[in-house]
């Protein structure tokens, strides 16, 4: 399991060499084959997690302007 340094950061995780590296945290893991699955999940879920709060936003904006 890939842990950041902060439970609170944001960053998506980035294959370098011959490591797995948080692009915000800088937290580093071996890039074995369980921890490269491991971070495309993880970065998928981030994905989909910041679209649907584009997507919240969105339909936010339309109820304000409708009122």
């Amino acid at each position: 399991m890939l842990a950041h340094v902060h439970d609170d950061c944001t960053g998506t995780w980035r294959l370098q060499y011959d490591l797995i590296v948080c692009s915000v945290c800088g937290q580093t893991y071996p890039a074995t084959p369980q921890n490269r699955i491991a971070a495309m999940d993880e970065n998928y879920v981030g994905s989909m997690m910041q679209r649907a709060a584009e997507r919240g936003a969105v339909l936010l904006a339309r109820e304000r302007f409708r009122g």
